[in-house]
């Protein structure tokens, strides 16, 4: 997959699968918009840790960036758990973090 091909595929991952304004997204990834926009447009590339985050939102592998194909539909729950304001799935994150640390 060339640059302008990846570039399509992560502004169809943002609009299409995630749902978020460009400054959503950068809020989530922990970058720009600006940033986003670049990466949108073939001029820059997002890190790993951004990927890594990007994956964990949609709920697929890292590596399916790689491929340059998605390999799973996002389930109904992540769907439903992306709707939520950021601020708010932080502190859910950190909630679900304290139960599973004392269930270990």
């Amino acid at each position: 997959m060339n640059q302008t091909e990846s570039a399509l595929r992560f502004k169809q991952i943002r609009e299409g699968i995630l749902k978020l304004r460009q400054q959503d997204l950068a809020s989530e990834l922990g970058c720009s918009r600006q940033h986003v926009g670049r990466v949108e447009s073939g001029r820059a590339e997002y890190t790993f840790s951004q990927l890594q985050k990007m994956s964990e939102l949609i709920g697929v592998p890292v590596c399916s960036f790689f491929d340059g194909y998605i390999h799973a539909q996002i389930p109904d729950w992540a769907a439903d758990y992306i709707k939520v304001p950021a601020p708010k799935r932080r502190k859910l994150d950190r909630a679900i973090i304290s139960i599973l640390d004392i269930l270990n």
